[in-house]
């Protein structure tokens, strides 16, 4: 009886490492594709952008006649981890010690005459605040934003923001 038991879970193993691998295998190849496009799409991205730039007007922008927009905040984290926060709750102080974030996120603009109309430029939300953004804007002197033949679009080239 213990020779036909065991010869029945050999099988049995065998069966089941099969259904399970058969299905790992499809999930194995969804993610791959998955990485592949996202890496992909990132490419197609970057070659977008360079098309948009060789194909547009370029405008020369000198820095140091942007104005810079800032907000700033505190934010208080919702995290209760702490023993000492969770202490603060109870007794009615929930704020105390409890870690805060302090967040800046800016906007550059640029006013200036484009084919016969005035037009203001902003750039994409920058996480830095106003005085950090000043310095770096100082020191690059400038930059270049880019516009659609249509006028439509436009792209405010702030990547040396990015190194």
């Amino acid at each position: 009886m213990y020779g036909v038991a065991k010869a029945h879970t050999e099988n049995f193993n065998y069966v089941f490492f099969g259904i399970g691998s058969s299905l790992v295998v499809p999930g194995l190849i969804a993610l791959y594709l998955e990485f592949n496009k996202a890496k992909r799409t990132e490419t197609s991205g970057r070659a977008n952008l360079a098309h948009f730039k060789t194909n547009s007007i370029r405008i020369p922008v000198d820095l140091s006649q942007c104005t810079v927009t800032a907000n700033t905040w505190t934010q208080v984290r919702e995290e209760k981890t702490n023993k000492e926060i969770l202490f603060n709750e109870l007794i009615g102080d929930s704020f105390e010690n409890r870690e805060t974030d302090n967040i800046a996120v800016s906007l550059v603009k640029y006013t200036t005459t484009v084919q016969g109309q005035r037009r203001t430029f902003t750039s994409a939300p920058v996480a830095k605040d106003k005085t950090t953004l000043l310095m770096l804007l100082e020191m690059q002197k400038e930059t270049n934003i880019y516009i659609d033949r249509d006028g439509k679009y436009y792209y405010f080239d702030l990547e040396f923001l990015e190194k």
